[in-house]
């Protein structure tokens, strides 16, 4: 889990390009545990199943990013390891 706080309305994107697994990500706003969930992506960045999202505005307040593996494969395991953000 990754958190970021904002000061003042803010453009913010967010992406899991080079990301080394099938990742999705999603954001939640105000607390980690029960915040409303804002948003969440699987593969829009377009690039090896990495995960995008876009805010127009984000309005002052923490913000709580999560970065998740996708599935687990019978063959291969879970989607997990380190990620980029």
């Amino acid at each position: 889990v990754f958190y970021f706080t904002l000061t003042q309305p803010s453009y913010v994107e967010l992406d899991t390009i080079g990301t080394s697994f099938d990742s999705t990500m999603y954001v939640r706003a105000g607390f980690c545990e029960g915040g409303v969930e804002l948003d969440c992506d699987d593969d829009s960045a377009g690039v090896n199943w990495s995960a995008r999202l876009v805010f127009d505005v984000l309005f002052p307040g923490t913000y709580f990013v999560f970065v998740d593996g996708f599935t687990v494969d019978p063959d291969l395991g879970p989607n997990e390891g380190p990620f980029q953000l």
